[in-house]
């Protein structure tokens, strides 16, 4: 006689997973929230004081805790923890990642901008230092903020239930990136072209003085780089447009036709009453 398969799971351990689960995603999301809206208020602090030029100097080793944190949201997606697609989370969070231990940390060691004035002839040349590079990390790590925030807030309500994501938050969530997307891609590709100066003299990220110098083809690898976001963005911006119109407009479902048999207690139609 074949016996019967066992469940993976008795209902008490899946019940214990379940919260385990949660109280993992809660903690996570809680924290990637907290992260973020710390780094907003010192951004709106360093912006009404105009200290555009010591963002890096005060909040670079934050932003870098908090950004490479999302690290984590690709394992996330690779075992399951989340329904999230791998494809859509890498991309995001490894350019994230790749901007702020190289490209802003080369920017704002070595600030230059090929946008100068007349007579920059150096990198020593103070003219060569203008406000507009601080000025574009601002509008980068601005658009991270706002994106983060809403996207973590909505995270730690949705892991509890759907039910309790608020219209407003379920609107920002799948509306405020129509506006920050754009903005904040601009700003990471205007911060990597701002840095091809820097690659071809040399001055590269110090990485917490573990290289000196650039490594080999850098500047190809940063070209490539660029490259990548011509089918990324796009395949990201409308697949969130996609997702937009499920969440906020979702198909209303077919009214049954024809002749209605009554429902059992497990929610099937049937012909009897059993």
């Amino acid at each position: 006689l074949c016996s019967r398969a066992r469940p993976l799971l008795s209902p008490t351990r899946a019940r214990m997973s379940k919260m385990l689960r949660l109280a993992y995603l809660t903690i996570y999301n809680g924290a990637g929230l907290v992260g973020w809206a710390h780094i907003l208020s010192q951004m709106i602090t360093i912006i009404s004081t105009g200290r555009y030029t010591k963002l890096w100097k005060e909040q670079g080793n934050t932003i870098k805790m908090v950004q490479s944190l999302a690290v984590l949201e690709i394992l996330h997606a690779l075992i399951g923890l989340v329904r999230s697609p791998v494809s859509r989370t890498f991309p995001q969070v490894f350019s994230r990642v790749f901007l702020v231990w190289i490209i802003f940390d080369s920017l704002y060691v070595h600030p230059y901008t090929p946008f100068t004035t007349s007579g920059c002839e150096s990198l020593e040349d103070p003219l060569c230092t203008e406000e507009m590079t601080y000025q574009l990390g601002v509008m980068t790590v601005m658009a991270w903020c706002y994106a983060e925030i809403i996207r973590y807030s909505y995270y730690i309500l949705y892991t509890f239930d759907a039910k309790w994501v608020p219209k407003p938050l379920n609107f920002l969530r799948y509306s405020a990136f129509i506006v920050l997307y754009p903005i904040g891609i601009s700003g990471e590709l205007l911060c990597c072209f701002l840095t091809l100066p820097l690659i071809r003299k040399g001055l590269c990220a110090p990485l917490g003085g573990l290289m000196s110098g650039c490594p080999p083809n850098m500047e190809t690898i940063l070209y490539v780089y660029m490259l990548m976001y011509i089918p990324t963005f796009p395949f990201l911006y409308l697949g969130m447009l996609g997702e937009r119109k499920k969440r906020l407009y979702p198909k209303k479902a077919p009214k049954p036709q024809g002749v209605l048999f009554p429902e059992t207690k497990g929610g099937e139609r049937s012909t009897s009453s059993t």
